[in-house]
């Protein structure tokens, strides 16, 4: 019996740390409900865990429900050419003010969140691909409040520079439909597990 207990044990180790018995990791998915249907984003804390818990906390308490799409760009090539293609959102004013009004862009929830980037020293590996989800800032790195922007077509200039924390899993055809003023009717998260 003492031969066997060396084994049983190393067996009992290899299963704890086996990969594949390990306890799945779990993603929140945000379920956005917009005018032109739905887009779902799978959100990764383990890379931006700031931003999502933010995203999170405003989703809860139903900050995103009834806003509207307020900037649609081209980023990189002409304009119209659909290259570095983005849509943003997540402007509370947007909700009471005309799409036209200056002052969208700048509506926020009352606070900032750290900017988590590399250029902002920290170390957050996702990139612009497409359908990326990321927290739009001012120029100062520290200023992600509510606003996000869907990257549609892929937009690596801005690699480094912005937190990407998420990633369209369904819907980035949808995505690529929203115009200015599209609302946002429903924001709405669910646990996932991978």
């Amino acid at each position: 019996m003492k031969f066997l207990r060396p084994i049983v044990i190393c067996l009992l180790v290899a299963l704890a740390v086996s990969p594949a018995l390990a306890a799945p990791k779990t993603h929140p998915i945000v379920e956005m409900i917009t005018s032109k249907g739905l887009i779902l984003i799978k959100l990764y804390p383990e890379d931006a865990p700031v931003s999502c818990a933010n995203f999170i906390k405003l989703a809860n308490k139903h900050f995103y429900d009834g806003t509207k799409i307020h900037r649609v760009a081209d980023l990189e090539g002409d304009k119209g050419s659909g290259q570095g293609h983005i849509v943003q959102g997540g402007s509370p004013l947007s909700k009471n003010h005309p799409i036209s009004d200056g002052s969208i862009g700048s509506g926020g929830p009352g606070w900032t969140i750290r900017g988590e980037f590399p250029k902002n020293g920290v170390n957050n590996p996702l990139l612009h691909n497409q359908g990326a989800f990321a927290m739009a800032r001012e120029d100062q790195m520290d200023t992600a409040g509510s606003q996000f922007y869907i990257v549609v077509t892929p937009s690596h200039h801005l690699d480094g520079s912005y937190a990407v924390f998420g990633q369209v899993i369904m819907g980035i055809d949808v995505a690529n439909q929203l115009v200015l003023g599209d609302t946002i009717t429903r924001v709405t998260i669910v646990q996932g597990r991978d």
